[in-house]
């Protein structure tokens, strides 16, 4: 087969037809595992891209993608500023949940403004921020021109961002206690913030324009812990499943971007509820959750309809592996997942510290060996 650009080899993959190769996503890391795995490449040091202005997470220069061989990338603002990031550095966002840094890259949240015992009228009262990217779509808008100008990647961008994860941090651990008790509560809470995803969705499509990406992420909440869902499918389907459609619809009504899900941990049992809303990528195929290891029936049973993006044990072999246990999981999930496209490969980032640079860079020697269809 004649070699395809990025681009094409992506959207292949996308419309479950078999490329000349699995296509290879970009990825995050934190900033020190991004040092390492320069180091080991023999690239010059940078001064990092960093994500937001808190945290460690970076993202990856133009050289990493050459080296990589990478064919996709995020349309991305870094931020103006960059903050001192020390041990226990304390902020809040816009809503008003405080985060406090734990480790290497992690904020978890301490500060709940809507923990206790909560009414409807707590909501419609709530301080809410009004939706306003004006500062960052500009910019968005060049980066997105710039990509499509300049190079052939498939481009990724954020859109939609979370619900259950937004509420969870605004009312702590009363939240499950909401979902199985106090239903206009819930209601009244994911209604204002399907309210404000929207508004923030449409302003960021409109500055996308044209350019709109290939893949639009919708969401990154996280449904499953490791060896279960985090709610029930009954809570799910009561009350985060209709306003995700309401948001995906959104989306694919104003856009040509595919629907791209973010959803760490155990969620087999959710996954034919996500293709039933629109999902068509999914991402990051935990495969160390419990239901999520046997990627050849998750292939038999959904490839069909949704693409899988990653797929790669973490928390085991890319961590503590060698690089030829590393090699081995690339072919089995390439085996298992790759047939008839429907296939990304990736790493699930951030790639935290404990990953060596020598595993990263054996993903990559094996998808050039074993991912030729």
């Amino acid at each position: 087969m004649t070699p395809l650009t990025h681009r094409e080899r992506v959207l292949r993959a996308l419309n479950h037809q078999e490329p000349d190769r699995v296509p290879l996503a970009s990825f995050t890391m934190v900033d020190v595992s991004y040092h390492a795995l320069r180091r080991h490449l023999g690239l010059e040091p940078v001064q990092p891209l960093y994500f937001t202005e808190y945290g460690d997470v970076v993202m990856l220069d133009e050289d990493i993608f050459q080296a990589l061989d990478l064919d996709t990338h995020d349309i991305y603002v870094p931020p103006t500023r960059r903050k001192v990031i020390q041990e226990d550095v304390y902020y809040e966002d816009a809503m008003g949940v405080g985060y406090q840094k734990r480790g290497v890259f992690y904020y978890y949240p301490v500060k709940h403004p809507l923990e206790g015992e909560r009414t409807v009228a707590d909501v419609q009262h709530f301080p809410w921020p009004m939706p306003d990217r004006s500062s960052v779509d500009a910019d968005l808008r060049q980066a997105a021109l710039a990509l499509r100008r300049e190079t052939d990647y498939a481009l990724v961008a954020g859109v939609v961002g979370p619900l259950f994860a937004t509420a969870w941090f605004l009312c702590g651990d009363d939240w499950f206690i909401d979902l199985a008790t106090n239903a206009p509560f819930v209601d009244a809470l994911l209604d204002k913030l399907v309210e404000i995803r929207l508004a923030e969705a449409e302003q960021t499509l409109k500055a996308l324009g044209d350019d709109a990406p290939d893949a639009a992420i919708c969401t990154v909440d996280d449904l499953g812990m490791q060896s279960n869902l985090l709610i029930s499918p009954e809570l799910y389907r009561r009350f985060i499943k209709p306003r995700q459609r309401i948001l995906f619809d959104f989306v694919r009504s104003h856009s040509k971007a595919r629907i791209f899900m973010h959803n760490d941990g155990a969620i087999y049992p959710l996954i034919p509820d996500f293709i039933e809303i629109g999902v068509e990528v999914l991402n990051p195929v935990q495969v160390e959750a419990e239901g999520m290891g046997d990627t050849k029936r998750l292939k038999r049973e959904f490839g069909k309809d949704i693409t899988f993006w990653g797929g790669l044990d973490m928390q085991h072999i890319m961590s503590f592996g060698t690089p030829a246990e590393v090699k081995e999981e690339v072919w089995r999930r390439i085996e298992d997942l790759a047939p008839g496209g429907g296939f990304v490969l990736t790493p699930r980032g951030p790639v935290r510290p404990e990953v060596p640079p020598e595993n990263i860079c054996a993903i990559y020697e094996a998808a050039q060996e074993y991912g030729k269809y």
